[in-house]
């Protein structure tokens, strides 16, 4: 029996801790606007990875970061509905 959940998710980035690239995997419940964006750990905007009206279901997107200095970044997961967090680490 699987489980989906009812709100929207972040599953996870692999690798992570990475090097350079990790892709990002996230989960939408229901059709509409999406924002995936990258924030340095003291909360300025890096990069908007997402920013669409979506499906529902699983999405992933892979990040370069091939630009970006070693350091812990956050990736926010925004809906209409909520917004949820995951912390990154970016090993060069």
């Amino acid at each position: 029996e699987s489980t989906i959940p009812l709100n929207h998710l972040l599953i996870s980035c692999y690798p992570n801790p990475f090097n350079s690239s990790t892709q990002i995997r996230y989960y939408i419940p229901a059709t509409g606007e999406v924002n995936l964006r990258l924030f340095d750990i003291n909360g300025r905007l890096i990069e908007n990875l997402v920013q669409d009206r979506l499906v529902a279901g699983t999405h992933s997107i892979s990040l370069d970061a091939a630009d970006l200095v070693s350091g812990t970044y956050l990736i926010r997961l925004s809906t209409g509905a909520a917004t949820e967090e995951s912390k990154i680490i970016l090993l060069k």
